[in-house]
């Protein structure tokens, strides 16, 4: 297999999980609104975090964002947390069979 293949390969599967996840979204959104009584609990829970999330401006996530990727960088300076990352990468891609690795 080349690269390209293995690009398109992913392209494809990103695409096709894309329109799935929309396509599910509008489902849900117009089961909610159209289909299910206002009354209902699921209804008011999903309304209610709607609520919350549009509450929080994009700013706040940015932020947290870049507190992550400040923490990130200062932990990775910490002796021992590069054998850290480096055996947890072993144990998560202990689980991936060889046939799908590539040899680089």
């Amino acid at each position: 297999m080349n690269s390209m293949s293995i690009l398109l390969n992913d392209l494809y599967i990103l695409l096709s999980v894309s329109l799935l996840a929309v396509l599910f979204g509008m489902v849900c959104a117009f089961y909610l609104e159209e289909w299910l009584p206002k009354t209902n609990w699921i209804r008011r829970s999903v309304e209610s975090l709607v609520a919350i999330l549009t509450g929080i401006p994009s700013l706040f996530y940015g932020i947290l964002a870049i507190g992550f990727s400040l923490l990130t960088l200062v932990l990775s300076k910490r002796p021992g947390f590069s054998r850290y990352l480096r055996t947890l990468r072993q144990y998560l891609f202990s689980a991936v069979p060889p046939s799908f690795t590539l040899d680089c």
